[in-house]
């Protein structure tokens, strides 16, 4: 399939952390960008959409996961379907996976409809690739695209990766049916970090560096961090690379830690500020292994590690370093006062 450099293209979840980022480098690559979001005149969620300027256009249509047939009008005549949406649930549970599957399958079937898109790219995650039951027994602690979270079960609690890992899985099956105009390729970002472009976005991936600065106890998870702003260039690169068809690429930066690093560095960029970095509760901790899903423990005592070289060889990523990645999430979210 011939890769898509110009015309139309849907996102999904455009209002969401990583959607945003990745209408705006598509706008100013200069692409009509059809943002699908629920509400289009819910100016809260959309309004830095609304804003956002470039070569190209950003249109904002309506699409609704949930709904069969949500995305028909929107992706009729696209060249392309960037699909950043996810339902969002308080807790993992099945119906986040029941969720995540339909609101895909119904995606796919909009996409099929048009007879137009030559390029489906899917937002995944490193959680479809990481083993934390490997990295726990010692068997493997370096992931790359060739492997799957196939550990991850209904009876260790494993939801998210499950919603993830099989999404990505019906995606690429899905482009292998008769009648399917387009490609397929998968984007498995890390932790996304980076410029928050509206308030909600402080409460979504960057949350984790929130909580630093607010002091707040949380889990010590071995994080694979990476900046917004590469994975909306491995998304757009999805789109202009004939070679990348078929593929899945880990996006995730060059340093990958538990929190303290980010902390430390925190404190250096903001000596004034007062950043802690506090585990949970030691009867917590303690507590995990037997109250917790077990997956969710091993995600928590695991050391795992994303290997980004097919990012840079394929897509060309470069990636910014973790301190100025660092800076743009705090300043993003204390400038305009969403943090104090």
């Amino acid at each position: 399939m011939p890769a898509v450099t110009k015309g139309t293209v849907a996102v999904t979840g455009a209002s969401g952390f990583v959607g945003s980022h990745v209408c705006r480098a598509l706008a100013s690559e200069g692409y009509t960008v059809r943002a699908c979001v629920r509400n289009p005149g819910d100016d809260v969620k959309t309004s830095h959409l609304k804003a956002m300027t470039g070569k190209g256009k950003l249109e904002l249509w309506s699409g609704d996961l949930m709904e069969p047939g949500s995305y028909d009008s929107s992706f009729k005549g696209s060249d392309a379907v960037v699909h950043c949406a996810a339902r969002v649930h308080e807790q993992a549970t099945q119906d986040m996976i029941a969720s995540h599957l339909e609101g895909t399958k119904h995606v796919l079937e909009s996409a099929k409809k048009a007879g137009t898109v030559k390029r489906f790219v899917q937002t995944s995650s490193v959680a479809a690739i990481m083993d934390p039951v490997r990295a726990c027994s010692g068997e493997k602690t370096e992931f790359t695209e060739e492997d799957w979270a196939d550990n991850a079960t209904l009876e260790v609690g494993a939801f998210y990766a499950i919603g993830k890992r099989d999404a990505e899985r019906m995606v690429m099956q899905f482009a292998k049916e008769e009648g399917v105009s387009f490609d397929v390729v998968c984007i498995n970002p890390g932790l996304v970090i980076g410029e928050c472009l509206c308030k909600a976005h402080t409460k979504a991936s960057p949350v984790f560096i929130r909580e630093l600065l607010y002091g707040n106890p949380q889990p010590q998870v071995f994080f694979p961090w990476v900046d917004a702003t590469e994975v909306a260039a491995a998304h757009h690169r999805a789109l202009t690379r004939p070679e990348a068809a078929g593929q899945r690429f880990i996006v995730v930066g060059d340093s990958s830690s538990r929190p303290e690093l980010a902390a430390s560095k925190l404190r250096e960029l903001y000596p004034t500020y007062k950043v802690e970095n506090l585990d949970l509760p030691w009867w917590k901790r303690l507590l995990m292994p037997i109250l917790a899903w077990s997956y969710d423990a091993k995600t928590v005592q695991g050391e795992m590690r994303m290997k980004n070289d097919k990012s840079k060889s394929v897509l060309g990523l470069q990636y910014t370093p973790l301190e100025e990645s660092l800076k743009r999430t705090v300043d993003s979210m204390v400038t305009p006062g969403w943090v104090k």
